[in-house]
């Protein structure tokens, strides 16, 4: 993004690289190669850094355009929400606070952008609560069916004594 169009001005040849959602963007594929990144990668850290500078000195409209990129608030979500421990310490807590800072920054001062973010959380927090329910009720189901089967076997296999 070396200028947005309203920087540039109407008849500026000078517009940024990008049609109208980012895509083809400098910006976009380095969203695009962060969200991709495993937590490990040493490169994690550097891209959110780089993505979370760049917002710093941007308009709401330029935010915007990255809140447009598929998949990209939800990606930030989970990784504010279901990984918010560092697992290990080849994820330091550095990652963590530069990913808050970034989310910082798409916000602040931006209500659309916040009722984005309270929904994205609401939603994945239920899908993981889901996650958390469902493998519970398939060990209870698979328990009962154990037990049923175990109560077949001790009366004599089951089928005709």
């Amino acid at each position: 993004f070396a200028k947005t169009r309203a920087a540039a001005g109407p008849d500026s040849d000078d517009e940024w690289d990008g049609d109208e959602d980012g895509r083809g963007s400098l910006l976009t594929e380095l969203i695009e190669t962060l969200m991709v990144q495993p937590r490990e990668s040493p490169y994690y850290f550097e891209l959110a850094s780089t993505v979370h500078k760049w917002l710093q000195g941007t308009t709401q409209e330029e935010q915007e355009v990255v809140l447009r990129i598929r998949g990209f608030v939800r990606w930030l979500v989970i990784q504010l929400v279901a990984n918010s421990k560092p697992k290990s310490p080849s994820m330091p807590s550095d990652a963590q606070q530069v990913l808050l800072d970034l989310t910082g920054e798409l916000i602040k001062f931006n209500h659309q952008a916040l009722h984005l973010f309270e929904h994205t959380i609401l939603e994945v927090l239920s899908s993981i609560e889901s996650q958390k329910q469902s493998p519970n009720a398939a060990a209870a189901a698979a328990d009962a069916d154990a037990d049923a089967n175990a109560d077949e076997g001790g009366r004599g296999g089951g089928g005709g004594g």
